[in-house]
Protein backbone atom coordinates (compact mmCIF):
# COMPACT_ATOMS: atom_id res chain seq x y z
CA UNK A 1 0.00 0.00 0.00
CA UNK A 2 3.14 2.38 0.90
CA UNK A 3 4.52 1.39 -2.69
CA UNK A 4 1.50 2.33 -4.00
CA UNK A 5 1.20 6.21 -2.90
CA UNK A 6 4.76 6.20 -2.90
CA UNK A 7 4.45 5.72 -6.92
CA UNK A 8 0.78 7.96 -6.79
CA UNK A 9 2.94 11.03 -5.33
CA UNK A 10 5.99 10.36 -7.69
CA UNK A 11 3.24 10.12 -10.95
CA UNK A 12 1.76 13.09 -9.51
CA UNK A 13 4.96 15.35 -9.41
CA UNK A 14 6.15 14.56 -12.70
CA UNK A 15 2.22 15.60 -13.96
CA UNK A 16 2.69 18.91 -12.09
CA UNK A 17 6.51 19.53 -13.52
CA UNK A 18 5.68 18.68 -16.91
CA UNK A 19 2.20 20.31 -16.35
CA UNK A 20 4.91 23.71 -15.50
CA UNK A 21 7.03 23.31 -18.37
CA UNK A 22 4.62 23.03 -21.12
CA UNK A 23 2.88 25.97 -20.21
CA UNK A 24 4.05 29.18 -22.08
CA UNK A 25 2.77 32.85 -21.69
CA UNK A 26 3.63 35.94 -23.52
CA UNK A 27 2.05 39.55 -23.89
CA UNK A 28 1.46 41.19 -27.72
CA UNK A 29 0.62 44.79 -27.76
CA UNK A 30 -0.97 47.11 -27.60
CA UNK A 31 -1.31 48.18 -30.68
CA UNK A 32 -2.88 51.59 -32.00
CA UNK A 33 -3.17 53.38 -34.96
CA UNK A 34 -4.74 54.93 -37.95
CA UNK A 35 -5.94 53.77 -41.41
CA UNK A 36 -6.23 56.43 -44.17
CA UNK A 37 -6.69 56.20 -48.05
CA UNK A 38 -2.72 56.77 -49.66
CA UNK A 39 -3.76 59.92 -51.54
CA UNK A 40 -6.12 61.88 -49.74
CA UNK A 41 -5.05 60.94 -46.33
CA UNK A 42 -8.73 61.11 -45.80
CA UNK A 43 -9.74 58.52 -42.71
CA UNK A 44 -10.84 55.16 -43.84
CA UNK A 45 -13.95 53.93 -41.54
CA UNK A 46 -14.53 49.51 -41.39
CA UNK A 47 -11.01 48.75 -42.54
CA UNK A 48 -10.36 45.49 -41.28
CA UNK A 49 -7.23 45.25 -38.81
CA UNK A 50 -6.29 41.51 -38.09
CA UNK A 51 -3.84 40.35 -35.84
CA UNK A 52 -2.68 36.42 -35.69
CA UNK A 53 -0.02 35.14 -33.24
CA UNK A 54 2.43 32.02 -33.37
CA UNK A 55 4.58 29.70 -31.41
CA UNK A 56 7.16 27.96 -32.87
CA UNK A 57 8.98 25.10 -32.14
CA UNK A 58 12.06 23.21 -33.64
CA UNK A 59 12.04 20.51 -35.87
CA UNK A 60 15.03 18.94 -38.22
CA UNK A 61 14.19 21.00 -40.97
CA UNK A 62 14.58 24.41 -39.25
CA UNK A 63 11.29 25.48 -36.88
CA UNK A 64 7.62 24.87 -37.38
CA UNK A 65 4.57 27.47 -36.39
CA UNK A 66 1.65 26.89 -35.47
CA UNK A 67 -1.12 29.50 -34.19
CA UNK A 68 -1.89 30.56 -30.82
CA UNK A 69 -4.30 33.18 -31.44
CA UNK A 70 -6.11 35.94 -33.39
CA UNK A 71 -7.72 39.19 -33.33
CA UNK A 72 -9.28 41.51 -35.37
CA UNK A 73 -11.08 44.88 -35.25
CA UNK A 74 -12.31 47.61 -37.33
CA UNK A 75 -11.40 51.25 -37.98
CA UNK A 76 -13.64 53.86 -36.27
CA UNK A 77 -15.23 56.46 -38.06
CA UNK A 78 -11.87 58.55 -37.81
CA UNK A 79 -10.42 55.67 -39.69
CA UNK A 80 -8.69 55.21 -35.77
CA UNK A 81 -8.07 51.12 -34.56
CA UNK A 82 -6.84 49.87 -30.92
CA UNK A 83 -6.47 46.37 -29.97
CA UNK A 84 -5.51 45.81 -26.10
CA UNK A 85 -2.49 44.14 -24.92
CA UNK A 86 -3.11 40.26 -25.82
CA UNK A 87 -2.36 37.76 -22.84
CA UNK A 88 -1.69 34.55 -24.51
CA UNK A 89 -1.19 31.46 -22.10
CA UNK A 90 -0.91 27.95 -23.97
CA UNK A 91 0.31 24.66 -22.85
CA UNK A 92 2.42 23.80 -26.10
CA UNK A 93 5.32 21.06 -25.46
CA UNK A 94 8.87 22.73 -26.77
CA UNK A 95 7.21 25.50 -27.98
CA UNK A 96 8.56 29.14 -27.70
CA UNK A 97 6.97 32.41 -28.84
CA UNK A 98 7.05 34.24 -32.43
CA UNK A 99 8.83 37.84 -31.49
CA UNK A 100 6.17 39.57 -33.61
CA UNK A 101 2.13 39.38 -34.03
CA UNK A 102 1.34 38.92 -38.17
CA UNK A 103 -0.54 41.58 -39.29
CA UNK A 104 -3.41 42.37 -42.33
CA UNK A 105 -4.99 45.74 -43.07
CA UNK A 106 -8.05 45.50 -45.80
CA UNK A 107 -11.05 47.12 -46.79
CA UNK A 108 -12.73 46.74 -49.99
CA UNK A 109 -11.60 48.82 -52.64
CA UNK A 110 -8.18 49.12 -51.42
CA UNK A 111 -5.12 47.60 -51.50
CA UNK A 112 -4.42 45.14 -48.23
CA UNK A 113 -1.25 45.99 -45.75
CA UNK A 114 1.82 44.87 -45.79
CA UNK A 115 0.57 42.78 -49.14
CA UNK A 116 0.20 45.09 -51.41
CA UNK A 117 3.58 47.30 -52.66
CA UNK A 118 1.87 50.83 -52.33
CA UNK A 119 0.70 50.30 -48.81
CA UNK A 120 2.64 51.63 -45.75
CA UNK A 121 4.62 52.34 -43.59
CA UNK A 122 7.49 50.75 -44.86
CA UNK A 123 9.86 49.07 -41.52
CA UNK A 124 12.52 46.76 -40.76
CA UNK A 125 9.75 44.47 -39.01
CA UNK A 126 7.94 42.07 -41.33
CA UNK A 127 4.34 41.94 -41.35
CA UNK A 128 3.74 43.71 -38.35
CA UNK A 129 3.30 46.57 -36.65
CA UNK A 130 5.58 47.61 -33.74
CA UNK A 131 4.09 47.52 -30.34
CA UNK A 132 2.86 50.67 -27.81
CA UNK A 133 3.17 53.11 -31.09
CA UNK A 134 0.79 54.87 -32.90
CA UNK A 135 0.95 53.92 -36.49
CA UNK A 136 -0.92 55.38 -39.40
CA UNK A 137 -1.29 52.79 -41.78
CA UNK A 138 -1.52 54.10 -45.86
CA UNK A 139 -3.97 52.47 -48.08
CA UNK A 140 -4.05 52.60 -52.02
CA UNK A 141 -7.60 53.39 -53.29
CA UNK A 142 -7.52 50.48 -56.41
CA UNK A 143 -9.12 51.95 -59.51
CA UNK A 144 -9.42 49.03 -61.78
CA UNK A 145 -10.57 45.54 -61.98
CA UNK A 146 -7.15 43.78 -62.83
CA UNK A 147 -6.10 46.00 -59.45
CA UNK A 148 -9.29 45.15 -56.97
CA UNK A 149 -8.63 41.06 -58.25
CA UNK A 150 -4.63 41.44 -58.10
CA UNK A 151 -5.13 42.21 -54.29
CA UNK A 152 -7.04 39.21 -53.03
CA UNK A 153 -3.45 37.81 -53.27
CA UNK A 154 -2.39 40.30 -50.81
CA UNK A 155 -4.90 38.57 -48.26
CA UNK A 156 -3.26 35.51 -47.45
CA UNK A 157 -2.75 34.69 -44.00
CA UNK A 158 -0.62 32.40 -42.78
CA UNK A 159 -2.33 29.24 -40.52
CA UNK A 160 -6.09 30.42 -41.06
CA UNK A 161 -7.09 26.99 -41.51
CA UNK A 162 -6.12 26.78 -37.48
CA UNK A 163 -8.28 29.90 -36.67
CA UNK A 164 -11.80 29.86 -35.42
CA UNK A 165 -14.20 31.13 -37.50
CA UNK A 166 -15.17 33.57 -34.79
CA UNK A 167 -11.88 35.04 -34.46
CA UNK A 168 -11.76 35.91 -38.41
CA UNK A 169 -15.53 36.24 -39.46
CA UNK A 170 -14.72 40.57 -40.09
CA UNK A 171 -11.82 40.03 -42.40
CA UNK A 172 -13.33 37.04 -44.03
CA UNK A 173 -16.62 39.27 -44.68
CA UNK A 174 -14.79 41.79 -46.07
CA UNK A 175 -12.89 39.83 -48.48
CA UNK A 176 -16.10 37.94 -49.57
CA UNK A 177 -17.63 41.51 -49.99
CA UNK A 178 -14.81 42.22 -52.68
CA UNK A 179 -15.28 38.87 -54.09
CA UNK A 180 -19.09 39.61 -54.63
CA UNK A 181 -17.81 42.72 -55.98
CA UNK A 182 -15.57 41.38 -58.59
CA UNK A 183 -18.45 38.41 -60.07
CA UNK A 184 -16.21 35.65 -57.35
CA UNK A 185 -18.12 33.55 -55.61
CA UNK A 186 -17.59 33.58 -51.46
CA UNK A 187 -14.51 32.46 -50.10
CA UNK A 188 -15.64 29.21 -47.85
CA UNK A 189 -15.53 29.07 -44.28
Amino acid sequence: MKRKIFLLVIFGIIVLFLWNVTAITHTYGPYMGKVVDAETGEPIEGAVVFFVFFTAAPNPGGSSTKVAHAVEVLTDIRGEFSIPAQKITLFRFLHGWEKDGFVTIFKPGYGAFPGHSDSGPKYEISYSLPENTYWTVKLPKLKSFKEKKDNLGNLFIPGSEEIPLHKRKLILDLHNEERRSLGFGPVSR
